[in-house]
């Protein structure tokens, strides 16, 4: 195979496997939802978010940049094995430091909760702050190493979901929950450590030069900041100024599903910010930086819009069946959050791939201080007059307010024109579809009927595009044909 061809082949792979990891993620906490819903209750699933999210302001102390620094840092010099190795091991040990000073600062949290349930919530969230500090994701994004990290993955995820099916039978196995939550995603992060026996060899102390890294690593510090004001400090103002749990669990079970579609989608950019450093940092080839920048914005728009027209849809009918009675206002908070699904990829590709993969990070950290700014003075205000309404609304209009901003500094690489360009066919095919789905009606019992609608929707959505002709879902059926091809060729070749 030629050296034009392997890079495309190394893109569609890690593409595919980070994809599955990515749709692992979303599939298990769908299955894992509605069943801890029923089991527990939204005043326990509420601390558990409540002392989650306080444990994050710690994992945020302790990483201070160097998850998206080291990605950056590593995808530059990967070619070079002396300077990686040396690299990595400074980044590591920094990072190991950090994760015990912010276990010894967490410790007072713990015994100042409010009763013996937080307190040992608490202390379970003590995993989150250590498995994060061993996290070493960062060192194989890099180096563009999706397969197997992808594939360790998805069978941690899956013994993660049979584990509280089996294990977690009633509201008294709230700590066991929370338990097995926070253990494999240690344990996820464990697993891949055996690879760094092949990837980097030891170094030894007295070459390590640690303290450069410092300042250079506080420029990333800023959107490991608004992600924990977009994750955490909402649900620590609402459960601090409304004192109801209750409020905090019906926000908890809407975002949480918002958070894993937007996950699944901005995993494609994840793949391609390793790739356009280098192409960026190596000034190897511009016309290769503009064509996956537009099918990267492609594949986003393609998924993002059907998907919040779709939540609208289906959120009075989807809510009961899927988390229950009793979460009936989380129906109201989905329709809202949608807009996310939308404002947040976008905002997401043109941050990642348009600013930070090209060395503008302070441009990138002063749109999303302005919208961190917004979301705390937003739900300062509105808290107490909407509750957790307050906090939807709070969180749709600093993402609009950072998606604007954004595109401003994006333009000279991706325009609202471009934008309008590839996905003026994902808005009509998904304004269709939605009409489908919100006028079907028939006399079925409720699941039965959300079935139907979904695959209508699907269905609907997917002619369309083939009848407007769209170009991003023709990569993509290339793609799998041509890997279809090849397999079977290979199978004939070995026979």
């Amino acid at each position: 195979m030629s050296e034009a061809k392997q890079p495309q082949k190394r893109i569609s792979v890690n593409l595919i496997f980070n994809i599955l990891s990515q749709l692992t993620a979303l599939v298990v906490p769908i299955f894992i939802t509605p069943y801890v819903s029923r089991v527990l209750n939204a005043e326990l699933i509420g601390e558990y978010s409540f002392t989650l999210a306080n444990s994050n302001y710690f994992v945020l102390a302790e990483t201070l940049g160097f998850t998206l620094y080291g990605q950056i840092k590593i995808a530059a010099i990967r070619d070079d094995k002396d300077k990686l190795s040396l690299l990595f091991w400074e980044l590591f040990f920094i990072k190991c430091f950090l994760m015990l000073v912010a276990s010894a600062a967490y410790i007072p949290i713990i015994l100042t909760a409010g009763s013996a349930r937080l307190r040992t919530l608490y202390v379970i969230m003590l995993i989150n702050i250590v498995s994060n500090g061993l996290d070493i994701t960062w060192f194989l994004n890099g180096l563009e190493e999706f397969k197997v990290a992808a594939l360790r993955t998805i069978l941690i995820k899956l013994c993660n979901l049979a584990a509280v099916y089996l294990f977690v039978k009633a509201e008294s196995d709230i700590f066991l929950y929370a338990l097995i939550m926070q253990g494999f995603i240690l344990i996820g992060f464990m697993s891949v450590y055996p690879i760094l026996r092949k990837k980097v060899r030891w170094t030894g102390f007295k070459a390590l030069c640690i303290r450069q890294h410092i300042k250079p690593s506080f420029v990333y510090l800023i959107p490991g900041v608004v992600n924990t004001v977009f994750t955490s400090v909402d649900k620590t103002l609402l459960g601090a100024m409304i004192n109801d749990a209750n409020e905090v669990g019906y926000y908890q079970q809407a975002s949480s599903l918002i958070t894993a579609f937007t996950t699944m989608i901005n995993s494609i950019s994840n793949v391609l910010l390793p790739r356009i450093a280098y192409l960026h940092y190596n000034a190897t080839d511009a016309q290769e930086e503009k064509r996956l920048m537009k099918i990267v914005t492609g594949i986003g728009l393609a998924f993002a819009i059907p998907i919040m027209f779709g939540l609208i849809a289906v959120s009075d009918e989807f809510i009961p069946i899927y988390l229950g009675p009793g979460y009936e206002k989380s129906a109201l908070l989905l329709k809202i959050l949608s807009a996310n699904v939308i404002l947040v990829v976008i905002c997401n590709y043109c941050g990642q791939l348009c600013l930070v993969a090209k060395g503008k990070q302070m441009r990138y950290n002063i749109v999303i201080i302005i919208g961190a700014i917004v979301n705390i003075i937003l739900n300062l205000s509105l808290i107490q007059i909407l509750s957790s309404v307050g906090v939807a609304v709070a969180s749709i209009v600093s993402n609009a307010a950072m998606l604007v901003l954004c595109l401003i500094w994006s333009r000279y690489s991706l325009t609202v024109k471009d934008l309008f360009i590839v996905g003026w066919r994902y808005v009509i095919a998904a304004a269709i579809m939605f009409v489908c789905i919100f006028f079907f009606s028939v006399n079925l019992a409720p699941i039965f009927h959300l079935v139907i609608e979904i695959i209508i929707g699907i269905i609907v959505y997917f002619v369309l595009l083939l009848i407007l002709k769209d170009e991003t879902l023709f990569f993509i059926l290339r793609m799998i044909f041509n890997k279809m091809s090849k397999r079977n060729t290979d199978n004939v070749e070995s026979k």
